[in-house]
């Protein structure tokens, strides 16, 4: 590995996603995933599958491959990972490309795990990009300092409350 480890020495979930990313991607010059290999719609599937993992070096290897070995990605591309996405936009593959993150939302999702999703551009309106650089420093707080998290996160109530209120 790059980092001098061996393969033995890596965490669980190091292991998972080294095995996906070496699926799709290259494991050396004379060894790789090819349709010649598995055939071409089984290569299909597996790399549209790969360009939805969860982790992003396995979408970026996926996309690499698409690009690669001109494989056509198929609908609905909704599902693409954002980083795949950014990059196969770039490149011409799809027209759409990943829309602009919520970062009220992401942070919420991250600290709370489950969250309604709520247009919270709309909802906070001319006051979007305050309450979501509050919401960033609330997310830093939920990581280091449970007060200051607790605190914080009365704040970000009291915005929400004072939006509902008003007329």
């Amino acid at each position: 590995m790059a980092d001098g480890r061996d393969k033995n020495q890596l965490r669980p979930i190091e292991v998972r996603m080294y095995s996906r990313t070496n699926l799709v991607g290259p494991l050396s010059n004379d060894l790789n995933l090819s349709s010649q290999y598995i055939g071409v719609p089984s290569y299909r599937h597996i790399l549209n599958l790969a360009l939805r993992d969860t982790n992003a070096d396995v979408t970026l290897v996926a996309a690499m491959k698409v690009l690669h070995d001109n494989v056509s990605v198929l609908r609905p591309t909704r599902s693409i990972s954002r980083t795949a996405k950014i990059m196969l936009k770039q490149v011409g593959v799809i027209r759409r490309g990943a829309s602009t993150m919520c970062g009220i939302n992401q942070n919420l999702n991250r600290m709370l795990k489950s969250v309604p999703e709520v247009n919270w551009r709309r909802f906070f309106g001319p006051d979007y990009r305050k309450v979501e650089k509050q919401i960033v420093c609330i997310a830093g707080y939920h990581d280091t300092d449970v007060t200051s998290w607790v605190n914080a996160m009365d704040v970000f109530q009291r915005l929400v409350a004072q939006c509902l209120t008003q007329e």
